[in-house]
Formats: C-alpha cells, structure tokens, sequence
C-alpha cells in the first residue's frame, strides 16, 4: 500500500511539471456571442491538422510514456490487472421494476463489451 501512494504521490509530482515543460501552444481566439466577449485560448488545439499541434500531442505523448515506463514493476500490475478483469463473473445494472413487480435489468459478464436486457417476474 505504501509503494502504491508513493507512486501516486510522484506521477503526480512529475504531471504537476509536465505543462511548465512543453506548454500548449496558444494562439488566442476571441468570439462575440450576445454581445458578451470569449476568449478562446486554446482553439487552435481542435485543428488536428496543424504540424504544431500535431507535434506537440506528439511531445507529449512521448513524455506521457517516458513517465509511465518509470513506474516499478509495471508488466507485474498490467498482468494482475488483466488477471482480475478475467475473474470478474458479471455485473448488474440499470434495473427496473414495474407496478405490476416485472423485473427489467442489465447484465454483462466479465467477457463481454455489450450488457443483455433480461426479464425476471416478481420473485
């Protein structure tokens, strides 16, 4: 438990400096909208086509990794965690119950993507 706050404590350290490193670059736009003023900062961001904004999500795809490839024993968690998602038998959801006590709920097991509606009557 302590390794796993220690290593929350310090990505988020290291998350804290990443924007001081390579800042987003911004090229601010203002809109008028009912006579009131926005200024956009960042909207630049949304042309996925523009070289600087594609090699900064680049940059910072690269210094996401870099940090994550630091954490300890990192295949060792990814494997536990897959093991886990294996075990998992099924989940429950979104249940409805009529006035005339029909029971309407979804259910999913640990394999599948997409819940299936199952119907159940007054038990």
């Amino acid at each position: 438990m302590k390794q796993l706050i220690f290593i929350i404590i310090c990505v988020f350290n290291i998350s804290l400096n990443a924007q001081k490193n390579n800042p987003a670059p911004s090229v601010p736009i203002t809109d008028e909208y009912f006579g009131i003023r926005i200024v956009d900062e960042y909207r630049n961001l949304e042309d996925l086509e523009d070289p600087q904004t594609m090699n900064w999500m680049k940059s910072q795809t690269e210094y996401t990794n870099s940090i994550l490839n630091k954490i300890p024993k990192r295949d060792y968690y990814l494997e536990k965690r897959l093991e886990l998602d294996k075990k998992q038998g099924y989940s429950v959801s979104d249940l409805k119950i009529t006035n005339n006590d029909k029971y309407f709920y979804l259910k999913k097991t640990g394999d599948e993507k997409v819940a299936k509606l199952y119907y159940r009557g007054a038990f």
